[in-house]
């Protein structure tokens, strides 16, 4: 793999992350335009569902090169 493929997924992995804590404030702080969120995210997540699939892929092997280091 690419070494400057691999140092942008570890950054999405980040930010995804990040999305995920301020995604769960969201909930919690303002239900309704959490609802809105989710809704345009299954929109683009139905748009792009290879992109996000190879992503995820990426991802995954990436983790499990880290648990085996």
């Amino acid at each position: 793999m690419d070494s400057s493929f691999v140092v942008v997924a570890k950054t999405v992995m980040e930010n995804r992350q990040m999305l995920a804590a301020l995604t769960y404030a969201l909930s919690v702080s303002n239900p309704e335009l959490f609802a809105v969120y989710e809704e345009k995210l299954a929109e683009i997540k139905k748009t792009h569902e290879r992109d996000f699939m190879l992503m995820d892929s990426v991802l995954q092997k990436l983790n499990e090169k880290d648990k085996e280091e």
